[in-house]
């Protein structure tokens, strides 16, 4: 299928400079350099600080495990791919397809395009749908009259997500309450408030609920 990859992609060399993203040992994921290769899925690496070896998997760079690292291409239809394996002209995609690679950015050439070091920024751009990591808070005084405010919480997500509102009374949607405050009303009496936080980007969107508030007195 092919010879190894060109060593002037490697390191210092005269040649362009492979994109990657490695987890040298236990250290934290880091854009790499390629510093040799010892088979078509392994690959001598250094991140500016750690230097060792690392297995290629085709993985996005936010699930790689210790000792992995990925090499992501893009293909025609601007699609972004992790690759399994790499050869001097041929990488076999996590679809298992095998593509010829460029570092041309050309869109109708039927070959994946490479990513370069300091050049292509995709491997650190990969499209990533919205998850929660902390659930929104609501702040205030739960009285009537008062202003409720819910916080986005904290999200992940590749673009930043945007965010949108949705207050609830005893787990019912208040009509029309879609802003990030609330003014607590005398129906709301007695009542247990919350909200929902639904963040969306270009990927997808998630929904989650803060924990209620009240009685409302």
């Amino acid at each position: 299928m092919g010879r190894p990859v060109n060593k002037r992609y490697f390191g210092t060399g005269a040649g362009n400079q492979f994109n990657s993203s490695v987890k040298i040992g236990t250290n934290a994921l880091a854009a790499g350099t390629i510093l040799s290769q010892r088979s078509t899925r392994k690959f001598r690496v250094t991140d500016g600080t750690n230097t060792g070896v690392c297995q290629l998997v085709p993985k996005l760079p936010a699930d790689l495990l210790d000792n992995e690292m990925c090499i992501l291409v893009k293909d025609d239809a601007g699609d972004i791919h992790p690759v399994s394996r790499v050869f001097n002209r041929v990488v076999v995609l996590d679809t298992g397809v095998k593509m010829a690679w460029t570092f041309s950015d050309s869109t109708t050439d039927s070959k994946v395009e490479m990513g370069e070091e300091g050049t292509d920024d995709f491997p650190a751009e990969v499209p990533v749908a919205p998850v929660n990591t902390v659930l929104p808070v609501i702040t205030g005084n739960v009285e009537v009259g008062e202003t409720l405010t819910v916080s986005n919480g904290t999200w992940t997500g590749v673009p930043a997500p945007t965010y949108s509102y949705e207050w609830l009374l005893d787990g019912v949607p208040i009509s029309g309450e879609t802003s990030n405050t609330y003014v607590i009303q005398s129906g709301d009496l007695g009542g247990n408030i919350a909200a929902n936080v639904t963040a969306t980007n270009t990927v997808g969107n998630a929904t989650v609920t803060s924990a209620e508030v009240g009685p409302v007195v």
